[in-house]
């Protein structure tokens, strides 16, 4: 198993483009693989990414930067403990004290429970406002700390935040972590979510098309059919009319 995911790794990592720093292909890998949890593999998603950079501190920093704010986004999603068996080999493989990224993203931010306002906008922005005013007038009925933790928590600190990552990457790896969880139904949400935060069909599928392939490379099996990605991103209401 993990000698096909080191070469799904490597792969990924010599695709054009793929050198940058700021390319997204290994942060959904890693929260693919800690979704899955293997994120013991997340080292070698590290090590690859990092490769080209062996002169440039300041893009190694970078790069640790953007996996840690990946796996913090996703972290509510696919478990804490999958985050940690992630974050502690993790560490262990930083090369050097240059590479060391200790920067606080959400510093400014004293009480999460200020943070409703900016949450809701972000999901109406990437769910529709219909979707979302029914979405969290329900839980506002029926379970009113669970609002708190998705619209204050989930969304209005973690998800929200784009100074480390952008609107898109962040679908992307909703849409990472989501496969792996078996969640067709919730990846689909954030197919459209993608489309709506300025993203690509192409984008949509650069993204499932990974996480399918470590699921693979993985041994994790996906008992529940995908929808069609081109039919979810033009259904309307797609969550009040699955689920609510």
């Amino acid at each position: 198993m993990e000698a096909k995911a080191i070469e799904l790794i490597e792969n990924l990592a010599a695709e054009p483009g793929n050198q940058l720093p700021t390319s997204p292909w290994y942060c959904i890998a890693t929260v693919a693989f800690a979704a899955c949890n293997q994120g013991a593999l997340v080292v070698h998603v590290y090590k690859a990414a990092i490769a080209p950079h062996q002169n440039d501190a300041a893009a190694r920093r970078l790069i640790l930067r953007r996996i840690k704010e990946s796996l913090l986004k996703t972290g509510v999603i696919m478990s804490v403990p999958r985050l940690l068996n992630a974050f502690f080999p993790l560490i262990k493989a930083i090369p050097d004290e240059d590479s060391v990224d200790n920067a606080v993203v959400r510093k400014d931010i004293k009480n999460p429970y200020d943070m409703a306002d900016r949450g809701e906008n972000y999901m109406k922005a990437v769910f529709g406002t219909a979707d979302m005013e029914a979405f969290i007038a329900t839980m506002a009925k029926y379970w009113p700390d669970l609002r708190s933790l998705i619209v204050c928590q989930v969304y209005g600190l973690y998800q929200s935040e784009e100074s480390v990552l952008d609107r898109v990457t962040t679908s992307q790896l909703s849409i990472a972590s989501m496969l792996p969880m078996d969640c067709p139904t919730e990846v689909s949400w954030h197919w459209r979510g993608l489309i709506n935060n300025g993203g690509t069909v192409e984008q949509i599928h650069y993204a499932t098309d990974i996480a399918k392939s470590i699921c693979k490379a993985t041994g994790v099996e996906l008992k529940k059919g995908m929808y069609n990605v081109e039919e979810s991103i033009h259904e309307q209401r797609l969550l009040s009319q699955h689920v609510l």
